[in-house]
């Protein structure tokens, strides 16, 4: 102005000592494998993390006058993560201010990136404490077992303040406690013959019988040592069957049926769990050869180079009853 006196104030930059700090005891102990929520709300799924931010820092103390402003952060595996692939496990993963959605993660084999949102603790020296929750796939991917726990982890590095905002300093990495947090839950409640019973000839052991212990979605209770009976509507030697299972499941090897039959089943049961009915199977004489009831016409071992294997015709005059085997 002429003839007057202007005074300028410079302006400094927003200080840089804001932190995030993971909240004690917020990671819930375990997550039910049935919890499979598709769209979550501050109620549903099960929560995984609560982190405060905190404008200042530890002592909420800083040079200027702004609040902090949160605008996006990455998950990735923290120390002793066992869900090596999180997306063959999690089926959604939701931010949250409360009651109030901020974003969905876009979720990746180790990651988890939180986008698009604003966070603020309000005031200059103020705090914002917020909630991630999750639900998992119905039933768990390829990669993703009962027992096995998730370790999230924010770092200084991936985490991004508004620059309208105090900004932040080098804080610890933040995340849940392993081992004994976030760990995924399978429960058993029903029976499933993951191997089925084949046609099988009389007196002959057939190929292995596999059962499992699983929940509603299909997964296997890893955690299941219970004892698993087996029973036949024809006649099995030695039934009902016992076996203890091992990491929720049971082998049964060489059961024999001792009396021909037609669309049998077996049965499945254990205390506390659903029982299970396997598909159909027959059991059917053997043909028993003696010499003179077969002859070979051709042997052509070129078809080996083709991976078709060896090809072999033969006529044979005597009738081949269903569950025959022939070796040569």
């Amino acid at each position: 102005l002429a003839g007057g006196t202007q005074t300028c104030t410079p302006m400094l930059p927003n200080s840089a000592e804001s932190d995030l700090v993971f909240v004690t005891g917020s990671a819930t102990a375990t997550i039910a494998s049935t919890v499979n929520n598709a769209t979550l709300t501050s109620i549903t799924g099960a929560q995984v993390m609560q982190f405060t931010i905190r404008d200042g820092g530890s002592d909420f103390t800083d040079a200027d006058a702004v609040p902090t402003i949160l605008t996006g952060f990455t998950l990735s595996q923290g120390a002793g993560n066992q869900v090596t692939t999180w997306s063959d496990a999690i089926l959604a993963i939701s931010l949250f201010d409360g009651a109030t959605k901020l974003a969905d993660g876009v979720i990746s084999a180790s990651t988890v990136v939180f986008s698009g949102f604003s966070a603020s603790t309000g005031t200059d020296g103020g705090s914002k404490t917020l909630t991630i929750r999750l639900s998992l796939k119905c039933p768990l991917g390829a990669d993703a077992f009962d027992g096995e726990d998730f370790v999230f982890s924010i770092t200084n590095a991936n985490t991004t303040f508004s620059v309208s905002g105090s900004g932040k300093t080098t804080f610890p990495v933040v995340s849940n406690p392993n081992d004994t947090t976030n760990v995924i839950s399978v429960t058993a409640t029903r029976l499933f013959f993951s191997s089925q019973p084949i046609s099988t000839g009389v007196n002959t052991a057939m190929s292995n019988v596999v059962v499992k212990a699983i929940d509603a979605c299909g997964n296997t209770d890893l955690s299941f040592v219970g004892s698993i009976s087996l029973n036949s509507s024809g006649t099995m030697t030695g039934e009902p069957v016992l076996l203890t299972a091992t990491s929720g499941v049971a082998t049964y090897i060489g059961l024999t049926h001792t009396v021909v039959g037609t669309n049998l089943t077996m049965t499945a049961t254990s205390t506390g769990l659903t029982s299970a009915i396997s598909s159909n199977f027959d059991i059917s004489n053997i043909t028993v050869l003696t010499k003179g009831d077969l002859a070979i016409l051709a042997v052509n071992t070129a078809a080996d180079a083709t991976g078709s294997g060896d090809e072999l015709s033969f006529v044979c005059f005597k009738d081949i009853l269903p569950g025959t085997q022939l070796f040569f």
